[in-house]
This record gives structure tokens, sequence and C-alpha cells, in this order.
């Protein structure tokens, strides 16, 4: 998991600072509930895990934010993987941003199952 890491921060070093960098990914990490300074919003889901400890870490090192943690949305709707025959949900898969650029996503409901993100420039 490190190698990834380490892979990431040598891509996001080489480009400039000015740029709208979006970095998409299943992370296979549960960030949990509960705004966490400036790289977690208020509405993840579960419980913070130790991968999900990494991947914040990570963000705060490179000034980096979940946005999909940024957007008020029923618990129902916030999940990005079942466990299939079970009934627990998970969020695993994020999509960061350089905080700079947070204002730059907005969040458009296009029906009630599919959720669209928007980065505007």
């Amino acid at each position: 998991m490190e190698e990834l890491y380490e892979q990431l921060d040598c891509l996001i070093k080489a480009e400039k600072g000015n740029t709208n960098l979006i970095v998409m990914g299943d992370w296979n990490c549960i960030i949990g509930e509960g705004q966490d300074e400036k790289e977690v919003g208020a509405f993840g889901l579960g419980t913070r895990n130790e991968r999900g400890e990494r991947l914040v870490e990570f963000c705060r090192q490179r000034k980096l934010v979940a946005t999909y943690t940024c957007f008020e949305h029923e618990k129902r709707r916030r999940y990005t993987w079942k466990l299939p025959g079970d009934t627990r949900r998970y969020q695993l898969d994020y999509i960061l941003v350089r905080q700079r650029f947070r204002n730059s996503v907005k969040m458009n409901v296009v029906t009630q199952v599919q959720i669209l993100i928007l980065i505007t420039t």
C-alpha cells in the first residue's frame, strides 16, 4: 500500500500547485463520519479504519480533500459498495481534489440512484 502512496505522491508533486488536480479511486478504506479539519467533510459513512487514517494523513500532507464527504446525503445514499447478501454498506471510493479547488466541486442529483459530481473550471 505504501508503494501506491509513494507513486501517487511523486505524480502529485510533479503537478503545479495551480493545477486543478483530481485523484479518483477505489481506496478500499473507510474515512468515516464527522469532519476532520479540511481533509474530510462531515458526511462520510461508518467508522474510520486504519487504511482510512492513512488516506486522511495523505490528504493532510498533500492538502487534498475527499469531496464526496462534503455533501449532505441521506445515509442510505452515501455508500459506494455493498457486500453481496449482506445489509451493511460501505463508502470505499473517493474523489480527492486540492483544497484550493474545493469550491469548484458541485453535487448534482441526477436520479434517485445515480449521483453525478461536476468539476467546474
